[in-house]
């Protein structure tokens, strides 16, 4: 029983063996992908939560939107 694990085990790291470079960059894509999409999902809940605090704050009259107009130096090539 024990010679034939080890002659599976064996015939399946020779098999693995002409592979075995691309098995790090197998692993942290499997590992890098899933945090991304993770991430990306999870960035929006502080946006949405900002979103209606201003909504909120505005709609309580709290705080209020000002509309100004500035006198700005422009530079120009000729």
């Amino acid at each position: 029983m024990r010679e034939e694990l080890n002659k599976i085990i064996n015939d399946f790291t020779e098999q693995i063996k002409s592979y075995e470079k691309f098995i790090p960059i197998a692993i942290s894509l499997g590992l890098f992908m899933p945090l991304v999409t993770i991430t990306r999902l999870l960035s929006w809940i502080p946006a949405g939560i900002l979103s209606i605090i201003f909504l909120l704050l505005k709609a309580l009259r709290v705080t209020e939107i000002v509309s100004e107009t500035k006198e700005v130096q422009r530079l120009i090539i000729s």
